[in-house]
């Protein structure tokens, strides 16, 4: 009966500390007003000019394609609603080719096409326009979000960081 009244006094003694811990933090934080998070919003997009030819950077995807691929630095975009948005070219050793204007939510691996490049050289806007999770089976968007557009699930630090990224590799 003693040693189980000096266990209870130890425990009692033990977590007593950890209560008058909780005690001080709700004192403390109710001198705060504490802001909710607000949702995610998506700025609205305007559809950038057709590429010209003239501001492609190549970048590798991998073993797995014999493609070339190639983002656009002119249409390459850090926007502030926390969105990497580009045109991006993917070309087959045949040369048939197809362009099309993208933004990836780093923050959540998600991805949205926002238009495909048409013969006459104009953007025709995607018919889905909703964020979907990248797949295992989109190498090009999944290489340009791994190695090139986000770091740690964040935009680059700037479109020249991206650039680089894409030299290096």
């Amino acid at each position: 009966m003693r040693r189980f009244s000096l266990l209870a006094a130890l425990a009692v003694a033990a977590l007593s500390p950890l209560a008058q811990a909780e005690y001080r933090n709700d004192m403390f934080n109710q001198n705060y007003a504490w802001e909710e998070e607000k949702p995610w919003e998506e700025k609205t997009v305007e559809l950038p000019a057709y590429p010209d030819g003239k501001h492609w950077q190549e970048f590798e995807v991998g073993p797995t394609t014999r493609n070339r691929h190639a983002v656009d630095t002119a249409t390459l975009r850090l926007d502030d609603d926390g969105v990497v948005r580009f045109a991006v070219r993917v070309q087959s050793p045949d040369g048939a080719e197809t362009l099309t204007y993208d933004g990836l939510r780093c923050e959540t691996r998600e991805h949205k096409r926002y238009a495909i490049g048409a013969e006459n050289k104009t953007w025709a806007p995607s018919r889905s326009s909703q964020w979907r999770r990248l797949e295992s089976g989109q190498a090009v968007l999944r290489a340009l979000e791994e190695f090139y557009l986000c770091v740690d699930r964040s935009p680059v630090a700037s479109v020249n960081e991206a650039i680089r990224r894409m030299k290096q590799r």
